[in-house]
């Protein structure tokens, strides 16, 4: 049966459309939604589809959107900073006392949100918090015990390597101890509210919103972790090696606000919130240029320690890679990728922001699913 699309495309971009219906004809999208803002106007608003128990995806589905959470924490990072409500380059000790110890008293929020701070894990890790329980996840306080106790694996700001987790931990400890607010709380009263963006860290509302995950039909073999080896210790696999998405699906994970990977939100409000990074402070925008510049031009590039593809960072956000993560032909843009083909992105060259929330899972590759790759290929046509 042929899948409805819902929504609006502004004159000139049909070919987005016409790529959406065919994810789901040819590619197998079950449900999905994609958002473009272009020059300061929404001209891509689609959605379709499956959530899943027998729901049609609607305008207002949400979905588990996994990595995306960083860039969207990363914003509200940027957002603070350029308040004076954080220091970048400050130690994070400062604030945070307990966190000099093993000498860490030098390391900042800098080394952190370039995943530099040699700290994409802590020593039994596994034995803390894994995706074989829900239990590890709500022992925030534990957690950042164990953070603050670890030696940096490296001296901080000279390799990177990614920090899938501690990366949300550490910010949102030292966004708490430093404002008295989660990244959470800031972002729902600051940015998401204002904006009337549906992005959640830390979603509490009705489940019946959120989309039904679908693992995926097959994992190829470059997103196979070798358990025993740096990969697995970053992404915190535990001894049962659970797929990520079985408590990436649970109202109580959403709840915890884990602002590195356990996001939840729809295309709209991921790309409403990135045009917080091309709007201008004459045109209404609450984040100063220089500010923007600062946070997403490139803070250190290497090969990913952990994982092996070449890795380029903002300050929270990710730039593009061959074999990284991938915007597509949007080769300038600032943002994060999804496990599973979620995804958001800034352009600021090209004046247009994205955003991609779905619930089938794909393992195809590190950088973008062949669904996204191909809507923003049909994007780039529209705007060329």
């Amino acid at each position: 049966m042929e899948t409805q699309i819902h929504g609006y495309v502004a004159p000139g971009f049909e070919r987005v459309r016409t790529q959406f219906e065919r994810n789901f004809a040819v590619l197998g999208e079950v449900g999905a939604s994609v958002a473009v803002h272009h020059r300061g106007s929404l001209v891509v608003d689609l959605w379709a589809g499956s959530a899943g128990d027998g729901r049609d995806w609607e305008e207002r589905t949400m979905a588990p959107v996994f990595s995306v959470s960083k860039g969207i924490a990363a914003i509200v990072l940027t957002y603070l900073a350029s308040r004076g409500d954080l220091r970048i380059d400050a130690p994070i000790a400062e604030v945070w006392p307990e966190f000099a110890q093993n000498g860490k008293a030098g390391v900042t929020l800098r080394h952190v949100l370039s995943h530099t701070a040699g700290l994409p894990w802590f020593d039994g890790s596994s034995e803390v918090v894994s995706f074989d329980s829900i239990e590890g996840w709500a022992s925030r306080d534990h957690v950042e015990d164990c953070i603050a106790r670890q030696a940096p694996l490296w001296e901080p700001g000279t390799q990177v390597a990614y920090h899938s987790f501690t990366y949300g931990w550490i910010a949102d400890a030292v966004v708490r101890r430093a404002t008295g607010r989660t990244i959470g709380e800031v972002l729902a009263r600051d940015l998401a509210g204002p904006l009337d963006a549906d992005f959640a860290i830390g979603y509490r509302g009705d489940p019946g919103r959120v989309a039904e995950l679908v693992p995926p039909k097959q994992i190829s073999d470059t997103r196979k972790a070798d358990t025993a080896g740096d990969a697995a210790r970053a992404m915190f696999y535990g001894p049962e090696v659970r797929p990520m998405w079985e408590i990436a699906g649970m109202p109580s994970y959403w709840a915890l606000g884990g602002c590195a990977a356990g996001g939840v939100g729809n295309a709209r409000g991921i790309a409403r919130l990135y045009s917080l990074l091309t709007t201008s402070q004459e045109e209404g925008g609450l984040i100063p240029e220089a500010s923007v510049a600062e946070h997403t031009r490139e803070q250190f590039s290497d090969r990913d320690r952990a994982f092996g593809f070449w890795s380029r960072t903002g300050l929270g956000f990710g730039l593009a890679t061959e074999d990284g993560i991938s915007y597509g032909p949007f080769v300038n843009a600032a943002g994060f990728s999804g496990m599973g083909g979620a995804l958001g992105f800034a352009d600021r060259t090209r004046a247009v922001t994205f955003g991609y929330a779905m619930n089938q899972i794909r393992l195809e590759s590190y950088g973008n699913v062949s669904t996204v790759a191909a809507l923003l290929d049909a994007l780039d046509q529209c705007i060329d």
